[in-house]
């Protein structure tokens, strides 16, 4: 599968885009973040754009017409990144601090050809350095971060994210807070060391799993739990969701004796999850989206 590329839009007035495309059609796949900015799925090859920045520019065109001015408002342009990014932030500024792509200009304004420019030198140093690192082999991350390099390894693995070599499915040392979940359960879970990092039966069944997930938000935990976990939770018993939390706890949810005490050690340290897939979520975006062009928030 090919490495499409995802635009990040800063709409002046978002009900300008009313009839410029339908939320609901298939093929469509925007999302509304949570300062009203735009995650936009283009479908474009993230490698044509970065060969020839008006294959966006096209895009943008034929996306938006006239009203381009009020779909996008950043004097620096526009701001794409690889779909493996898969950032956790929900705003715009968030976004861009966090992920890896590049700006393309919008006009031949000297200041933002400039900055494009800039930026694009300093992220290929950045990627050619980890890049680097990475051919000689599988990096011990986790002996970095506990044998005093702290700095060196923060900076790799925040590197590693932006360019999308790592994230939520890629297996990861609990100091980069992986995900667990307590499952309530009366049957038996039985996962082997190949699915999780590890599994505890508690006295009363109640099933702690600690995954190979690097903890992002409740709404990708909720994702997993809905189409990657869904035979782990299809007898869990609690109708406030399932328990997640950082791997940081784990050995207090170990050391419980029931479902409810592992939920009293945790406190407000746990987000109840209630597992929602493909489908909710799209109509969810949809929903967001007919609101926001429709002028509510």
């Amino acid at each position: 599968m090919g490495i499409d590329a995802v635009v990040l839009l800063r709409p002046r007035n978002i009900r300008a885009l009313r009839g410029r495309f339908d939320p609901r059609a298939p093929g469509t796949l925007v999302e509304p973040l949570d300062d009203d900015a735009l995650v936009w799925h283009t479908f474009i090859r993230y490698s044509a754009i970065e060969r020839d920045e008006d294959a966006l520019r096209v895009w943008l065109d034929q996306t938006f017409g006239d009203v381009l001015a009020e779909a996008h408002d950043d004097e620096r342009g526009v701001f794409v990144y690889p779909d493996i990014a898969e950032p956790r932030a929900r705003t715009y500024e968030g976004i861009l601090a966090e992920t890896s792509g590049l700006w393309v200009p919008l006009s031949d304004d000297p200041k933002a050809m400039r900055h494009a420019a800039a930026y694009r030198k300093h992220r290929d140093a950045e990627q050619d350095t980890t890049s680097k690192l990475l051919s000689g082999g599988v990096i011990d991350i986790e002996s970095m971060l506990t044998e005093g390099d702290d700095l060196d390894a923060q900076a790799l693995v925040a590197t590693m994210e932006k360019m999308g070599l790592l994230n939520q499915n890629t297996a990861a040392p609990a100091r980069l807070v992986t995900s667990c979940y307590l499952i309530n359960r009366k049957t038996p879970l039985v996962l082997s060391e190949d699915e999780v990092n590890e599994s505890v039966a508690l006295p009363d069944g109640a099933t702690f799993v600690h995954t190979t997930d690097l903890l992002t938000s409740a709404d990708d935990a909720a994702f997993k739990l809905a189409e990657d976990y869904a035979a782990w939770v299809d007898e869990h018993d609690d109708p406030r969701g399932v328990p997640c939390f950082g791997a940081s706890h784990a050995d207090k949810v170990k050391r419980a004796t029931s479902y409810e005490a592992a939920l009293e050690e945790l406190g407000s340290d746990v987000t109840f999850v209630t597992p929602r897939g493909l489908e909710a979520r799209a109509q969810d975006r949809a929903r967001r989206l007919e609101k926001l062009l429709s002028g509510g928030s």
